[in-house]
């Protein structure tokens, strides 16, 4: 799990579907010296592709960032974080794929990420012992469904990531099948799918309240 990005597990997490199952191993060795505290934000990326009975969300995905803190320091607040698309040729010839919807994070949320970065590099200098480590979580909402669920067979996902632009868009899921993780969350928790993946005309109420409570 320590390989695979923030912005990736909030593509992931946003649908339910946290984990790093079938992520391709060229991938991760790509990956394996990228570090999110020197990211350069404004070139961080996400993409996605999902059946057309899914329709991709990404401004209505629910997330929030926390920073570091040292031993004996107070929890640091969370901060609201969101996500928005992006629509560029360059991208669109780079992934080669039709129908793909590219994220990244919103323009608004840039500096208060900046200043976890920076808070995170402080405390890693400092050598102390770190209490809890920064986190970026996304919840729900980065689709919403525009039909029903096949009943059966697979429900194929592709997901790249572009950390920066030497390394470029990387594959991270290809045609992953993802209806035994959505079974899983529906099996621990009934219902659970209606929160993870809404009808597209009928948001679910826990992540409408989610969302009212992130804008107070």
């Amino acid at each position: 799990m320590r390989h695979i990005p923030p912005l990736l597990l909030a593509a992931a997490m946003a649908m339910g579907l946290a984990g790093c199952n079938g992520v391709p191993v060229s991938t991760m060795w790509k990956l394996r010296g990228f570090k999110f505290v020197d990211a350069d934000l404004t070139k961080l990326r996400g993409a996605v592709r999902t059946p057309a009975w899914l329709t991709t969300t990404p401004e209505k995905a629910l997330g929030e960032a926390q920073g570091s803190t040292l031993e004996g320091e107070a929890e640091a607040p969370k901060h609201p974080v969101h996500l928005q698309s992006v629509r560029n040729a360059a991208d669109a010839a780079a992934l080669g794929a039709q129908n793909a919807v590219v994220f990244e994070i919103a323009t608004r949320d840039i500096a208060s990420l900046r200043a976890l970065q920076e808070t995170a590099k402080k405390n890693e200098a400092a050598g102390a012992e770190v209490a809890q480590k920064g986190a970026l979580r996304f919840t729900a909402n980065l689709a919403c469904r525009n039909g029903e669920i096949p009943a059966t067979g697979p429900i194929p996902v592709d997901l790249w990531f572009h950390p920066n632009d030497d390394i470029g868009w990387t594959p991270v899921w290809e045609g992953y099948d993802v209806r035994p993780m959505l079974e899983q969350a529906q099996k621990e928790k009934p219902g659970s799918i209606d929160e993870v993946v809404p009808p597209c005309d009928k948001r679910a109420p826990k992540a409408e309240a989610a969302k009212g409570a992130a804008r107070q």
